[in-house]
């Protein structure tokens, strides 16, 4: 594990950056959220990790027209703010179309600009105050994300997406910090769990800078890495 609690008795070892988010009762409060990806809560370990899980259960609190949601993903750790890419998966509490539906977005620059790349096709059924529980799952260049309501058990909602390995504005970043993104609304976050998914031991291991990544490649299999089989 990367990190896993079930009950929050201390925030160390996490950063908060313009948002709003209280500590009690074992868990995480979030409030004040401006409707975009500023408001942070960074995991200071910054990582490279391509295979990734992480499960969060959290409560919704609020379900209005401001209630603008929240998300789980990956803030860029890179200092030059050209090179900034990062991800996130938004669960969408807004009053409208898609209130209940997740969301991927890709983040960039020094304003962490968003940019949708794909949302579920239905929507999550909840009332305020449901726990709902949310999985991001990171393989390669493939982001699989669900959630689902503990509460009712009522069916679950998904969405995938398969990042291409070129040099556009939406690259999947080579390294980041997990981040829990305050967007609108007051929620709570309870359980998180961040899982390495990464093979351990190999028999070889690369050391580069970014190019490793693969951007340019195009597909996975001629990344410079992938190639040495």
């Amino acid at each position: 594990d990367i990190y896993n609690v079930s009950t929050w008795t201390d925030t160390v070892g996490w950063t908060k950056t313009a948002t709003t988010v209280a500590l009690g009762s074992g868990k995480l409060s979030f409030s004040a959220g401006v409707n975009d990806y500023t408001h942070r809560f960074k995991f200071d370990q910054p990582h490279a990790f391509e295979k990734w899980q992480w499960e969060v259960k959290t409560i919704t609190t609020q379900k209005d027209a401001t209630s603008y949601g929240y998300a789980f993903g990956t803030e860029s750790s890179n200092s030059t703010s050209v090179n900034k890419y990062g991800l996130a998966v938004r669960f969408i509490g807004q009053t409208g179309a898609d209130q209940g539906k997740i969301q991927l977005v890709s983040i960039t620059g020094a304003a962490n600009t968003a940019t949708i790349l794909t949302t579920s096709t239905t929507a999550l059924t909840y009332s305020a105050n449901d726990t709902i529980i949310i999985n991001v799952r990171r393989e390669y260049g493939q982001l699989t994300a669900e959630a689902w309501n503990a509460t009712t058990n009522s069916g679950r909602v998904s969405l995938e997406y398969n990042y291409a390995f070129t040099t556009s504005s939406t690259v999947i970043g080579n390294t980041g910090n997990f981040t829990i993104f305050s967007i609108g609304g007051t929620f709570e976050v309870l359980d998180t769990k961040l899982t390495s998914r990464e093979i351990t031991n190999p028999a070889l291991v690369f050391m580069a800078d970014s190019k490793f990544v693969g951007y340019g490649a195009n597909e996975q299999r001629y990344r410079a890495a992938d190639l040495v089989k």
